[in-house]
């Protein structure tokens, strides 16, 4: 498919928040249950989710995660990258590494 030159995929990992909403009555309410206050920008937090993703440059998905908002974004990195290795893997390829740096 021409996806990957030589074997060595170059891969990137984002993530992106997914709000969820809640009703508040005086004493019952209904929320997501497992959804968490966390930051979407800066300094805005709201209730949510957060989705992780590993992608390729050709922007196919390589493993993906979804975890509460108040999750530091270092805590699903490590096991991303290992199943996007493992899939890479039974496809006999492997991430590569850019050696340069882009600057804006």
């Amino acid at each position: 498919m021409g996806v990957y030159d030589g074997g060595k995929l170059k891969v990137a990992m984002d993530s992106t928040f997914i709000h969820a909403y809640s009703r508040r009555k005086r004493k019952v309410g209904v929320s997501d249950r497992g959804a968490r206050v966390g930051k979407v920008e800066r300094t805005t937090y709201a209730l949510g989710w957060r989705a992780y993703i590993v992608a390729t440059e050709a922007r196919l998905s390589l493993a993906y995660t979804v975890m509460a908002t108040n999750v530091n974004d270092k805590v699903p990195a490590p096991k991303l990258l290992d199943n996007a290795v493992k899939h890479l893997k039974r496809a006999k390829s492997s991430i590569g590494t850019r050696n340069r740096c882009v600057s804006r």
